[in-house]
């Protein structure tokens, strides 16, 4: 997917939910479930349901986006490039598993 082609959705506040899963098979599973609201209407403005890989390299990707956004804010010089954080930017390894 290209960056700049969807149309972003501001939301206020975020649910975070951990979900299990247990199959006949006596299998576990985990997913985590973001749901973002809007506060003035409380509507809900996307539901994101994600397995726990996937979410823990979330984790990673919004921790090392903040650092590299709170550094910019703190040098004083606004970049007129969009900070972006993707998956290339981790190791193979963990790039495998990104869900």
């Amino acid at each position: 997917m290209a960056w700049g082609k969807e149309t972003p959705v501001y939301a206020e506040e975020v649910n975070v939910i951990g979900r299990f899963k247990v199959s006949k098979n006596n299998e576990k599973d985990a997913y985590i479930r973001l749901r973002f609201l809007d506060f003035v209407s409380k509507n809900v403005v996307a539901d994101v349901i994600l397995n726990l890989i996937t979410a823990k390299h979330l984790s990673k990707i919004l921790f090392k986006t903040i650092e590299k956004t709170e550094k910019v804010l703190k040098s004083g010089k606004i970049l007129k490039k969009v900070i972006r954080m993707q998956t290339t930017e981790m190791t193979e390894t963990e790039q495998k598993y990104i869900g």
